[in-house]
């Protein structure tokens, strides 16, 4: 995946970053310009997780609107499994507390949703997502 991250970052004339005020949104991606809109202001472990996380709504493509749940859900696990690699070995390490999670937020350098879902991973495989 993180191969396929970079293709998408070095790709020639097809992605835009942006950074906005998104009205208290972190991020979003407007598959149609290739453009991902990122919240002015956020810390840079907010900026890294929600970068990643809009990076690979676009590799993923959109979707249906009835799949749209579905497929934030896909696109938080998978983004926890490129931030977080080791995740699950972490999962199974020990009951980990409030003060563990923050630290474990800091030392990956991401915010502590993305910890809290690279701790919890999905228990069902995700479906692929369907063609609009």
């Amino acid at each position: 995946m993180s191969q396929t991250l970079y293709d998408v970052l070095t790709r020639r004339g097809g992605l835009s970053i942006r950074m906005a005020d998104l009205d208290g949104a972190l991020g979003f991606t407007e598959f149609r310009s290739q453009t991902v809109y990122l919240a002015t202001g956020m810390t840079v472990a907010e900026l890294r997780s929600t970068l990643v996380h809009e990076l690979v709504h676009l590799l993923r493509g959109p979707v249906p609107r009835r799949l749209v749940g579905t497929e934030e859900v896909a696109v938080q696990h998978q983004t926890a499994r490129i931030l977080v690699p080791d995740g699950a070995e972490l999962a199974e390490q020990r009951r980990w507390t409030e003060d563990d999670l923050q630290e474990l937020a800091a030392r990956y350098r991401v915010d502590r949703d993305v910890i809290e879902t690279a701790l919890n991973p999905p228990t069902i495989p995700w479906p692929r997502p369907e063609s609009p």
